[in-house]
């Protein structure tokens, strides 16, 4: 059966990355199921960047169709946050840009999906190269700055062959201010995977003694995740007396260069405020329900906004109760004092008090952890999640009442 066959459709997922940060475990749990959500209606196909990485991993045990195009390493190691080197990297490295295009234009002849959903920003911008072989649809799951990035893809949203999906109401607007936004999906998450247990196997291993509270950061290491302030804000925890231990989990994953050094940064940070003994930094964890179980607040302490925030989700599922800076896709996930407590972001005293409170406070905890979870199961599911994005198929790509039964 070709892949043009009335039979079904066949999306192709672009990716720019092979790690498993927040947008690539949403993305993973959409190619898991589009299959069987729509009845082998809608088949996925991901054009990966690198042959190597946790995602391929997950794709090839999941059995997905997959093809591995090599993203020429200049182009996977520009950063929007250094546009100048990214301006002369790109000149420099034109003509084998345009030798990758060539082998992408040809492969998308030769598959012939019946849309390209692309994931990342430069998946993006690349495709508006491709010419109008395929319809488009953009999944933004990043929160855009208003510069020249952003103005190419927003000249391009408006022609019938692109269509756009965002994460959140804070990425939509931040990519189209003052817009309607139909096509806003929020991520979701398994809540069959991510509840409440037993997670003192992670406690042990930070060195969190029973009942003293184990406060963690659960994340890339990225500049703008505020880690820093995390760090900070446990040595005032300290100093206001509150006897706790602190977990700092992710790595820098990133292709990137402007994050590299930083967790070595972010230990020496912690040795100068004295937190050797008491911050554990965990690196990369595949196995983040047992590490989140384990925690008795988590903090999301970014000062960039966030375009969605899928660790607050994971962590209130899994009953353990946030504290978040009031920014970005944050503001969508948590209401102060009532599914967890928010703060200024990069305000290390305001932090502080909150992780306090949600530690020392139990009618607060207690309220949190319920109106958490019970928020998550109502909003973020998974399979309410992979329904909208098969919505959004439909409305592209209109199939026929007897293709399959869309619930």
């Amino acid at each position: 059966m070709s892949p043009g066959s009335a039979r079904y459709r066949e999306i192709a997922y672009y990716c720019v990355a092979t790690h498993l940060g927040g947008a690539e475990r949403s993305l993973l749990d959409l190619v898991t199921r589009v299959g069987e959500h729509t009845r082998g209606w809608y088949r996925p196909w991901l054009i990966l960047p690198k042959a190597d990485g946790p995602l391929v991993d997950a794709v090839r045990a999941a059995g997905l169709s997959h093809t591995v195009l090599p993203m020429p390493s200049a182009l996977l190691s520009l950063s929007r946050a250094r546009p100048l080197r990214a301006l002369v990297v790109s000149a420099v490295a034109w003509p084998m840009l345009r030798a990758y295009l060539a082998r992408l234009r040809r492969l998308l002849d030769e598959r012939q999906p019946a849309l390209l959903h692309t994931t990342g920003i430069k998946c993006h911008v690349l495709s508006t190269r491709l010419g109008r072989r395929t319809p488009l649809l953009w999944h933004l799951r990043d929160i855009m700055p208003n510069d020249a990035t952003r103005a190419l893809l927003r000249r391009y949203a408006v022609h019938p062959f692109v269509h756009v999906l965002s994460n959140s109401y804070a990425t939509a607007n931040a990519f189209q201010p003052d817009a309607e936004h139909p096509s806003v999906v929020s991520n979701g998450i398994d809540t069959e995977v991510f509840t409440p247990g037993d997670g003192s196997a992670f406690r042990a291993e930070a060195g969190a003694p029973p009942g003293v509270p184990l406060i963690g950061a659960l994340g890339v290491l990225q500049r703008g995740k505020g880690i820093d302030s995390f760090l900070q804000m446990a040595a005032e925890v300290l100093r206001g007396g509150l006897d706790a231990r602190f977990a700092v989990v992710g790595d820098e994953i990133y292709d990137t260069g402007r994050d590299r050094g930083l967790r070595r940064e972010l230990e020496d940070l912690a040795e100068r405020l004295g937190l050797a003994d008491r911050v554990h930094f965990a690196g990369f964890r595949r196995d983040s329900v047992q590490v989140l179980r384990g925690l008795d607040v988590l903090v999301s302490a970014s000062t960039h906004p966030e375009s969605f925030g899928r660790v607050l989700v994971e962590a209130m599922a899994c009953g353990v109760p946030v504290a978040a800076s009031a920014i970005g896709g944050s503001l969508e996930i948590v209401t102060d004092r009532d599914s967890g407590r928010l703060f200024p972001p990069g305000d290390v005293p305001a932090m502080a008090r909150a992780v306090t409170e949600l530690c020392t406070d139990p009618e607060l905890r207690a309220g949190c952890i319920a109106r958490g979870r019970e928020r998550v199961l109502r909003l973020y599911d998974v399979e309410r999640y992979v329904a909208g994005v098969v919505r959004a198929y439909d409305r592209v790509l209109q199939p026929t009442a007897d293709s399959y039964t869309a619930s």
